[in-house]
C-alpha cells in the first residue's frame, strides 16, 4: 500500500510541477525584464561597439532598452518616444513618430508572448516562421524620396524563439546596424518605476 502511495504521490507532484510551469507560460504577461548585449555596427569603423544593459516591458504599452546607467537609452512610453545618448535625451517627432509605432507594436505583442501573426495586417511589416523562430521585419514607408533621406534606419528586425522575445535589430544606412540580444527573460516581475 505504501509504494502505491509514493507512486501517487509522485505523480501528482510531477503533474503540479507541468501545471505549474504551463501556467506560467499561459498567463498574461504584465512585465518582461531582460539582460541585453546591444552591438552597433558602422561600416566606416572596423571595431564594432559592445555593452551589456537592460530590456524592460510594462503591459501596455511601455518599454525600456538602457546602457550605461541610464546614459543611452531607447524608451516608448505610450506615444513618447525617446532616444538618449551620452546623458541628452531626444525625443521623435514628425515622420520618426509613426516609425517608433510600428516597432513598438511589434515589442509589445513579442513581449506579451502574442501572435506575431496579428502584425501581417500593418502595411509595413512582414512576418515570416520558420520552427519555432519567428521573424518580424518592419520597413519604414517614406512619403517621398527626401524624406527617406532622412530617415535613422531602413528597417527593423524583431526576432522570437517560441514566446521568447530574442532579437531586434536596426538597420541603418549602409551597412550600419544596432543589434540587441536578449538574455534570461523574466515575466510579471517588478521592474523599475523610473525606466520609462
Amino acid at each position: 500500500m505504501k509504494s502505491v502511495f509514493k507512486e501517487n504521490k509522485r505523480f501528482v507532484l510531477v503533474l503540479l510541477m507541468v501545471m505549474t510551469v504551463y501556467c506560467g507560460f499561459a498567463q498574461n504577461r504584465t512585465t518582461m525584464s531582460a539582460h541585453v548585449t546591444r552591438t552597433i555596427h558602422k561600416a566606416v569603423v572596423k571595431k564594432d561597439a559592445v555593452d551589456n544593459g537592460n530590456f524592460y516591458f510594462q503591459k501596455a504599452d511601455k518599454l525600456c532598452l538602457t546602457f550605461k546607467n541610464g546614459k543611452d537609452a531607447f524608451k516608448m512610453n505610450g506615444k513618447t518616444y525617446t532616444i538618449v545618448m551620452k546623458g541628452r535625451k531626444y525625443v521623435a517627432k514628425g515622420a520618426t513618430i509613426n516609425l517608433f509605432a510600428s516597432l513598438q507594436k511589434a515589442l509589445v505583442v513579442a513581449a506579451e508572448g502574442g501572435d506575431l501573426n496579428s502584425l501581417k495586417n500593418l502595411s509595413d511589416t512582414k512576418v515570416s516562421k520558420s520552427g519555432h523562430h519567428t521573424t518580424v521585419t518592419i520597413t519604414p514607408v517614406a512619403e517621398n524620396a527626401k524624406a527617406a533621406k532622412h530617415q535613422m534606419f531602413t528597417s527593423f528586425i524583431i526576432e522570437t524563439e517560441g514566446k521568447e522575445l530574442k532579437t531586434i535589430r536596426m538597420n541603418g544606412r549602409g551597412n550600419s546596424y544596432t543589434e540587441y540580444v536578449l538574455s534570461g527573460n523574466v515575466y510579471n516581475t517588478a521592474v523599475p518605476a523610473n525606466a520609462f
